[in-house]
């Protein structure tokens, strides 16, 4: 977490002016913070973030993780392994 998000989640419980001295933060950068609108590349990173976080938003059909499951194990008779019996 930011120290602007910090001092924008907490506004309500202290005062702006005392938290951005504490955490040696220019008033004017935080209210230039709070202000801003996203960019495009903000706008497409949080896109791309949602997409992450949730593969079926890509393909929508998913149901499980991708790529074939564990392969199941030899069955090796009379409990040899490739005709090693061991000592």
């Amino acid at each position: 977490m930011t120290g602007l998000r910090f001092v924008d989640d907490h506004a309500a419980e202290f005062p702006i002016e005392r938290m951005c001295h504490l955490l040696d933060i220019p008033r004017s950068s935080f209210y230039a913070w709070r202000t801003h609108t996203p960019s495009a590349r903000d706008r497409a990173d949080a896109e791309l973030l949602a997409v992450i976080v949730d593969p079926r938003g890509i393909t929508g059909h998913l149901r499980g993780p991708a790529g074939a499951g564990p392969a199941p194990a030899p069955e090796h008779p009379g409990g040899s392994l490739n005709g090693w019996r061991g000592s």
